[in-house]
């Protein structure tokens, strides 16, 4: 369902002479960040493990599929639990619909902007920490309708927030 949507979605932005890299990441570009963000790791291969992925702009899922079929080809014991949000209703549908089909619990996949309302915050205060995040946010999308958010975020929260170390640019 993904690579159908995706290449709908590359289409039209042909046709409509705007760049398809703000709307989806090319499946030969995904499987490179998921190489480099995995290989290196050691215990995916222990029986059973368990670990999270996140993807706070995800889209059709695109990222978290090729992250789950990685970890579960290296084990088949494994379990990758994935989470992700995106504010494009359709493409979260799709992501949603993709990881329901998988037997993926779609919970787990959020309807929201990520900059303004972190759909992982626990009841409790505490944010949810992920093993692994990874997201090919649409660059060349201004955030100017977010900013008022992310620096009150900023100043009221520091580095116990997520835009301590900085923010979009």
């Amino acid at each position: 369902m993904g690579y159908a949507f995706e290449e709908l979605i590359r289409i039209g932005a042909e046709q409509s002479n705007e760049e398809a890299g703000e709307h989806f990441t090319p499946r030969e570009v995904i499987k490179l960040m998921v190489n480099l963000l995995l290989s290196p790791e050691k215990d995916l291969a222990r029986s059973h493990v368990v670990k999270t992925i996140y993807d706070p702009a995800c889209g059709t899922g695109g990222m978290l599929s090729v992250s789950e079929k990685y970890i579960r080809e290296l084990n088949a014991d494994a379990q990758p639990k994935l989470f992700g949000q995106d504010w494009n209703d359709e493409a979260w549908a799709v992501c949603k619909s993709d990881m329901l089909i998988k037997g993926e619990d779609a919970d787990n996949i959020i309807l929201g902007d990520t900059f303004t309302k972190d759909g992982f915050d626990r009841a409790d205060g505490k944010k949810l920490a992920f093993d692994y995040m990874l997201a090919n946010p649409p660059f060349g999308v201004e955030w100017k309708q977010q900013q008022r958010y992310i620096e009150q975020e900023r100043d009221t929260l520091g580095y116990s927030g997520r835009f301590g170390a900085g923010t979009p640019g």
